[in-house]
C-alpha cells in the first residue's frame, strides 16, 4: 500500500511541478529561474504544514509517505536547482546564480516555518 500512495503522490507532484514550470516560464527575468523557486517554496511550505498537521491528525504512515516522499519529492527540484545554478555561473551570470541560491534557501526556510505556524504548534 505504501508504494501505491508514493506512486500516486509522485505522479501528482510531477504534474504539479510541470504546471508550475509551464506557468512560471512566462516569469523569466534576466535568466532567473522563478519556476524552481516557486516549486521549492511551495514544497517547503507544504512540508511545514505536513510536519505539524500529520502529528495533529495522526495521518497513516502510508499517506504520510505518499505526501512527503511521493508528492513533495516529485514537486521539489533540488537537482534542477543545482543544474540551473551551475548553468548560470558557467554562463557568466554569477549574480543570478548566487541570488537564486540565497533566495531558495532563505525563502524555503521561511516557507517551511510559515507552513508550520499556519497550522499551529
Amino acid at each position: 500500500m505504501d508504494i501505491l500512495y508514493i506512486s500516486l503522490g509522485g505522479a501528482l507532484g510531477a504534474l504539479t511541478r510541470y504546471a508550475i514550470h509551464f506557468l512560471g516560464s512566462s516569469m523569466i527575468i534576466h535568466h532567473f529561474p522563478f519556476a524552481t523557486l516557486i516549486a521549492n517554496t511551495l514544497g517547503c511550505f507544504l512540508a511545514g504544514v505536513l510536519s505539524t498537521t500529520g502529528m495533529k491528525i495522526h495521518l497513516s504512515p502510508a499517506l504520510t509517505q505518499g505526501l512527503s516522499i511521493g508528492f513533495l519529492g516529485a514537486l521539489t527540484t533540488f537537482s534542477t536547482f543545482t543544474s540551473q545554478n551551475i548553468h548560470l555561473i558557467e554562463n557568466h551570470h554569477a549574480f543570478w546564480g548566487i541570488l537564486n541560491i540565497l533566495l531558495n534557501i532563505g525563502v524555503c526556510l521561511l516557507a517551511f516555518i510559515g507552513g508550520r505556524a499556519l497550522v499551529g504548534p
